[in-house]
Formats: structure tokens, sequence, C-alpha cells
């Protein structure tokens, strides 16, 4: 009788083994199992082993690279559902994997491997699953790979890993640049440059200086690549609209009342350049450079289409109420001198439009006007004025590479 027990014990035990070995075998045979049984293996510790072997040792693979194929795959054989799936999980995974690092304190800049942990998913993987998505007619999947790379990057920065940044932006551009033309293409780069934008007002919040430079650096360039197409002017305008309204703006009122007593106290010529971007504490003085830099940028692309097109991409109100809300939230900050030099960019930019084409100086004039009530601020107006008049224009428009000087030659926006 015991040895029947035993036998018996003995088969009941194997019928489980053999029922769960079954159901494994089963659940890996099908694409969502194999997803599933690939993605519990990864860990912060097997990415970053992974990650090291793709650096050292020639045709291994970085450790995204699987799901990565298994997307691709599904695009290829029409399994849509697949394909979902799989980007789903590549951003989970990711976002996994950044928060698990972080906590660990493998994030940092000091760390070697921290620029090269999703530099390969983000500018290849992502743009390339786009490409394939929009080839096949999924414009769905293309979107939502996009904002892959958004949402990823954004889980980056919330961990403080700003190195994130340069990948996401060169994703983001390699996807612009090699979309179709088309609809499909115009709807993508739309997008796009919306997830430049997002990623502008997270990225302030943070005092990584560099990492505002790079991403303003790259988003300002879109424009120059797109509008020296010279398409009808609407085409691009709601993106021209959030650059100065969403990103340029808010941005600049972020630093602002962030640091307007650090502003106020800084004994520099805000009208030139003298600090190094590399000097340490300065962060607030090189994002305030860097807002002024590339807003000219994009308005010198804006003017020069409408001197080829005789036609605005942007209506120059935008650029009135953009530059009159950064003039107010300087005063509103108690930003001391560095109020009276955007009060002298203003007048410096309504001349620049209004001699473009505008002509409607009297609705500068109104603006300036009301700032100047509000604020209970003539005698600095006056003053900027009373500068204007002296020395002329200032040197972010006059001067070597400013604005009005590249105006002078369609060369300087030609496409690479």
């Amino acid at each position: 009788m015991v040895g029947l027990a035993v036998t018996g014990g003995l088969a009941v035990a194997s019928g489980i083994a053999l029922v769960q070995y079954v159901e494994t075998t089963l659940e890996r045979s099908t694409p969502e199992g194999l997803l599933q049984a690939y993605t519990n293996q990864l860990t912060a510790d097997s990415h970053r082993d992974q990650v090291i072997n793709s650096r050292e040792q020639d045709g291994a693979l970085h450790p995204m690279h699987e799901l990565h194929s298994f997307v691709m795959s599904g695009l290829s054989n029409g399994e849509w559902a697949t394909a979902e799936n799989g980007l789903i999980e590549f951003e989970r995974v990711s976002q996994g994997v950044i928060e698990e690092l972080a906590g660990r304190g493998d994030l940092q800049r000091t760390d070697a491997l921290a620029g090269h942990y999703f530099k390969t998913p983000i500018q290849e993987y992502l743009p390339r699953i786009t490409a394939q998505a929009i080839e096949d007619g999924e414009s769905d999947l293309a979107r939502q790979a996009v904002q892959s790379i958004e949402r990823i990057t954004e889980t980056g920065l919330k961990c403080y890993y700003p190195l994130i940044i340069s990948s996401a932006t060169s994703g983001l551009s390699r996807i612009i640049r090699e979309a179709p033309d088309g609809e499909d293409g115009d709807s993508i780069r739309r997008r796009c440059l919306r997830v430049y934008s997002n990623l502008l007002t997270t990225v302030v919040e943070y005092p990584y200086s560099k990492d505002v430079f790079t991403l303003l650096s790259l988003y300002s360039s879109q424009f120059r690549k797109l509008l020296i197409r010279d398409r009808e002017p609407w085409v691009y305008r709601h993106e021209l609209e959030e650059f100065f309204r969403r990103s340029i703006g808010p941005a600049h009122k972020q630093t602002v009342g962030q640091y307007g007593q650090y502003i106020s106290e800084l004994d520099v010529d805000w009208h030139n350049r003298t600090q190094s971007m590399d000097a340490e504490g300065i962060a607030p003085y090189n994002m305030l450079f860097t807002y002024r830099r590339y807003s000219l940028e994009v308005i010198g692309y804006i003017l020069n289409y409408y001197s080829r097109n005789e036609e605005w991409p942007l209506s120059p109100g935008v650029l009135r109420e953009t530059w009159s809300n950064m003039l107010s939230d300087a005063i509103s900050a108690n930003t001391g001198r560095y109020s009276q030099a955007v009060c002298r960019w203003y007048i410096d930019l309504a001349y620049l439009i209004c001699q473009a084409g505008d002509g409607n100086i009297g609705d500068w004039a109104v603006r300036l006007e009301k700032i100047e009530d509000y604020h209970d601020s003539a005698e600095m107006v006056d003053d900027a004025f009373d500068e204007a008049l002296e020395k002329g224009m200032t040197a972010a428009f006059e001067g070597k590479g400013g604005i009005y000087r590249l105006l002078q030659t369609q060369d300087h926006f030609s496409i690479r």
C-alpha cells in the first residue's frame, strides 16, 4: 500500500509538472507569450551587462534589440496588434529600467555608460519603427512610436537623467528628416515638433542649461529645414505658434520667475554674451541667452520665408504677443537691467518686423504702452528708447551673426 501511495504521489507530481511544462510551452509558442517571457527576464542588471557587451564585442546587440525586432516582425507580417503590444512593452521596460538604474545612482554624467543606455533604442530603433509603420500605412503606430520617445525621455528627466535629451532630439530629428512627402509625413513631422515643445517645458524645470541648449538648437533647426521648402504658409503655422507660445514664452517665464533675484544681481552686458557656457553656477544666464538666440533664429527663418514668398508662415501678432509677454514677465520678476535689455530687443524686433512688411507699428506701440502702464515702468521704457536712438540696433539683431545681417543672404538658410 505504501508503494502504491508513493507511486501515486509521484504520478500526481509528474502530472503537475507535465501540465506546467505544456502550459509554459504553449504560452511561449504565441507572440504574446514570447514577448512576456523575454520582458520578464529584463532587469537593470541584465540591461547594463548587455550594453557593456554591445560596446565591447563585435556583433553583440543592444538589450532592447529583441523588442525592436518583435515590433518590426509584427509590422512586416501585418500583425498590427502584436506590433502595438511590442511597442507598449518597449516603452514600459525602458521606463522601468531607467527608474531602477536611477535608484542605484547609475545614471550620473560621471558614469561612462550613462549616455549609452538608451542611445540606440531612441536614436535608431524607435525612428526605424516609425518609418516602417508609416510605410505600412499604420499612422497610429507611427504616432505611438514618437509618443514612446517622449514618455521615455520624460521619465529620464524626472529621474534626473538629462543625458537622454541628446538621444531624444537626435531620434526626433531623424524621424522628421526621413518622413516621406505627403500628409502622412507632414503629420508625423508635426507630432515630432510637438514633442520637442513638450520636452522643453519639462527640461526647463531642472537646472540643465546645456540640455536646454541642445534641445532648442535641434528644435529650432527643424524650422529652417522645413521653411526653406517654401510650402504653403499654413502647413507648419500651428507648430510655429507652439514654438513661441508654448515653448519660448513659458520657458522664459519659468526661468525669470525662478531666478529673478539672481538675474537682477548679475553684473553683465545683456546684449553680448560674456560668460562661458561651461562656467559654474550660471545656468539661468545660459538659458536666457539660449531662449533669445533660438527665438531670433526662428524669426529669421520666418522673415526669409516672407521675403521669398510675400506671405507670413506665422502671424507677426504671435511674435508681438510672445515678446511683450517676455518683457512683462521679466519686469514682474524684478530682473533689473535684464528687463531693460528685453525692452530693447522688443523695440528692435518691432522695427525689423514692420520694415519687412507687417506695417502695424501702432500695434507694437500699443502693446508696449500697456506694459508700461501696468508695471509703472515708464522710466525703464524711456531709457530703452534713448539707448536705441543713441546706439542703434543691438548686436543680437545687427552684429556679426545677428538676425538683420542674416536676412541679407539666403545661403545661410540652405539645407545642408
